[in-house]
């Protein structure tokens, strides 16, 4: 056996007896808290005005001890109602918030480290402090020697080696798990796992941002209402050029800049309709803090980390499911959806369009034109779940990102 086999085996055993530690620790107070003692010390708690943890609180709590990757998958979690219930969705949704920030010094050490250069010979201004942080890597600002101002994203220190060994013990549990728990064989956890893993090794790679920057200015290079940044694709880190704008949130700031919001609105679903139905390549976390509204009522997208990749058959569903709630047909939108989740024969064929006659209902006074996209998608979800089909992870992103831009 090889040096670095040791070594790596070490690391695992080591990371294996942090999460144990970890694990331990939380399960044990949940273990008290259900207990009649536990009731006891609750009450004590609230009479004194202290905090009490409800098990997703403790659950949520658990996922940040035990480090980004957890944090990451929480974050994915919160978005796959196939896979938990609703209160537990909704607490690990403040996964999704800024993580804490690691030291700027050293991050400074690391942008150093990857330019291999002091930052005074490559950038005439830099701001020290981060600006956001993520669980991956945080943001600075800075402007280049030829004038242009740009943000800078760094990875926190040893992320890769950190993610890399827990989702080998993540993929040992899930194949451990379905193994001793066959009822898991409808969420096919094994599969989720391995998929989020090659989801979370893109995003830890900044080369593939750069890669999804170029895509999109691709996409809209001749679009004159969307704005993609620069990217500068020479540096180790991602460097990409800061856009100064407008956020889309705020109709009566926007108005008093002399702005058309009714416009703005218009571009904003012109960009998305051609992502999805056209290339079938769509920005997958669409927030106001990642859209900027700029002179002209263009569109300024960034943050390019989490993108959606549909397929031809998940495009055909979503064009099939348009058309089935149009004409309020049953049958055609279980025929998509079986068809979406590559089922040859299914014997709840006949139940399943009755459920979806009786979600119907609730459309049956709702014109075309002031359909919920964003919920018929998320009501199909909900559907194809409770029948235990499988649903491809490019769908869920969709519904978030639809969701999210509604709010």
């Amino acid at each position: 056996m090889r040096v670095t086999d040791i070594y790596v085996s070490y690391l695992k055993i080591v990371r294996t007896f942090q999460i144990i530690r970890i694990l331990i620790k939380h399960g044990s107070r949940e273990l008290i808290n259900r207990s009649m003692l536990g009731r006891h010390i609750r009450k004590r708690r609230i009479r004194k005005h202290k905090p009490v943890y409800t098990t997703q609180e403790r659950l949520r709590i658990t996922i940040e001890d035990l480090g980004p990757t957890y944090v990451k998958f929480g974050q994915i979690l919160a978005d796959r109602p196939d896979i938990l219930s609703e209160r537990f969705r909704k607490e690990l949704k403040k996964l999704q918030t800024n993580a804490l920030p690691f030291d700027d010094n050293l991050a400074i050490r690391l942008i150093e480290d990857e330019l291999g250069a002091e930052i005074k010979d490559v950038f005439m201004e830099f701001n020290p402090h981060c600006i956001s942080s993520a669980s991956i890597g945080q943001v600075y600002t800075g402007r280049l020697k030829d004038g242009k101002h740009v943000i800078v994203k760094i990875r926190r220190p040893n992320i890769d080696q950190t993610i890399k060994l827990d989702l080998y013990l993540m993929h040992y549990l899930a194949a451990r798990f379905a193994k001793e728990y066959p009822e898991l064989a409808a969420i096919n956890i094994v599969d989720v796992v391995d998929e989020f893993g090659e989801s979370i090794l893109k995003e830890l790679n900044y080369y593939n941002e750069s890669t999804n920057i170029i895509r999109f200015q691709d996409i809209f290079k001749n679009n004159p209402h969307v704005y993609i940044p620069q990217v500068y694709t020479q540096y180790k880190m991602l460097v990409m050029e800061r856009l100064y704008g407008l956020t889309p949130d705020d109709p009566v700031q926007l108005t008093a800049a002399g702005l058309d919001t009714k416009q703005i609105a218009l571009n904003g679903a012109e960009a998305l309709l051609i992502m999805i139905f056209k290339e079938g390549f769509f920005h997958a976390d669409p927030h106001a803090g990642n859209m900027f509204i700029l002179p002209e009522n263009r569109i300024g997208l960034i943050d390019f980390g989490m993108v959606g990749a549909l397929r031809p058959r998940e495009m055909d569903f979503l064009a099939n499911i348009s058309i089935g709630f149009a004409r309020r047909d049953p049958i055609g939108l279980a025929d998509a959806m079986i068809h979406l989740c590559d089922v040859r024969f299914f014997e709840k064929r006949d139940d399943l369009i009755f459920a979806l006659q009786q979600m119907l209902k609730r459309y049956d006074h709702t014109p075309v034109e002031k359909m919920d996209y964003a919920r018929m998608i998320q009501d199909c979800i909900e559907l194809i779940s409770k029948f235990q089909l499988c649903i491809p992870s490019g769908i869920f992103m969709l519904a978030k990102a639809l969701a999210t831009i509604q709010k």
